[in-house]
């Protein structure tokens, strides 16, 4: 009967079965593997058991012994110098060759075997001129691979903002998708900056209780159904999942929360009759918003302003909306009367502007042989005064 240890090894965290000798490994111990890949660093994630039969899944290979210190420091040696060395070299390659992509993270087989450069892309990208190039410097196997946002994530992520090490680099090996569907049936906040992980999407975290959370919502009646208690018949509007509590509307209107456990019958809903009343409750809601915007003391927000929230005096940049000039003519229609034999073109009196060898009205002496109003005169500042 042989013995068998799941592990896990690789920066995408692999995660399979393989045959040990080694019968007192511990969890958490690292050792060195032969797995798919080649002579590997790996972890031990469930220590050793008894089998006549490999477990399902398959064996990928065997444990060769336990980490040396040696192991480390070569390990060390190749995370802190080659590594860098091969970052610098792959994006200089990559400027050289003008290609759309980024590189994220390079991974060494701990054998030697095999160089991994991970990087990022929108589409494809034929990158075979900077695979020749990375082989003819490095003389070993390079594999270039494409993964997206949450395998960054994988690669590069420590903790979350919940204070645990990211699910996907810890025990998460396939990223199943989280949807927006899983988030609102647990009531949890919508704002991305809150529900999303450290790849930007949906977290993963959010798929845990997503079956416990379809399984308690089976045993509550759906919105608009009609339940039975102690109290009568009302209306179900919202719910509560978590404390099985849901929200009904009486008949005489009151809104009360009754427990599952009150609830004697459940008539269905008729779709007809529930859309009838959201109609009604709809319109309801409306009325009584503009009845608050139109009391008294409301400034600006009552009903004559959402009326008007269309229109909105426009601002017009034509000739119409400047205001008129000094030189401009006043408008026809009847006016004062002018004196016999003033002309009409010449401008009012208060705008007009005296001639340079004219004294002001205030200071001009008057004539010798005018004694008075009645010697007809003209006005002070007239027509006459102009001609003068």
């Amino acid at each position: 009967m042989a013995h068998y240890v799941f592990a896990k090894y690789g920066e995408i965290t692999h995660m399979t079965t393989f045959r040990t000798e080694l019968v007192d490994l511990k969890r958490g111990e690292r050792v060195i593997l032969r797995s798919d890949r080649g002579t590997d660093l790996g972890v031990i994630v469930h220590p050793p058991f008894e089998s006549e039969t490999p477990p399902a899944g398959g064996l990928m290979g065997e444990i060769l012994r336990r980490i040396t210190s040696e192991d480390l420091s070569r390990l060390k040696h190749v995370e802190e110098v080659d590594m860098k060395t091969e970052a610098k070299y792959c994006n200089e390659r990559i400027l050289f060759h003008k290609l759309p992509m980024k590189l994220v993270d390079i991974e060494h087989v701990f054998g030697g075997e095999k160089i991994i450069f991970y990087f990022l892309a929108e589409g494809r990208v034929d990158f075979r001129p900077l695979v020749r190039d990375l082989a003819k410097e490095y003389r070993t196997r390079i594999e270039l691979k494409q993964i997206g946002v949450r395998d960054e994530a994988r690669l590069l992520a420590d903790y979350d903002h919940c204070g645990r090490e990211i699910c996907c680099r810890t025990f998460i090996h396939d990223l199943e998708p989280v949807t927006m569907k899983m988030a609102k049936a647990q009531k949890a906040t919508l704002d991305p900056t809150k529900i999303s992980g450290r790849c930007g999407r949906l977290m993963c975290c959010l798929r845990y209780e997503d079956k416990v959370y379809d399984e308690m919502k089976r045993n509550l009646p759906r919105k608009g159904a009609r339940v039975v208690t102690e109290r009568g018949t009302a209306e179900v509007i919202d719910y509560d999942v978590i404390s099985q509590t849901l929200r009904v509307e009486m008949q005489g209107g009151d809104i009360v929360k009754v427990q599952m456990k009150e609830v004697k019958q459940v008539i269905p809903r008729n779709e007809e009759e529930y859309q009838k009343r959201q109609q009604e409750r709809a319109q309801h809601r409306a009325q009584q918003q503009q009845q608050r915007g139109a009391g008294p003391g409301d400034s600006g927000r009552g009903q004559g302003d959402q009326r008007n929230r269309g229109q909105r005096p426009r601002r017009s940049d034509g000739p119409q909306s400047q205001p008129p000039r000094s030189d401009t003519k006043p408008p026809a229609g009847p006016g004062p009367a002018r004196p016999e034999g003033a002309n009409r073109d010449v401008q009012p009196p208060q705008e007009a502007q005296p001639a340079r060898d004219v004294q002001p009205p205030k200071d001009a002496q008057p004539p010798r042989d005018a004694t008075g109003p009645e010697s007809g005169s003209a006005p002070k500042g007239g027509p006459s005064a102009q001609q003068g």
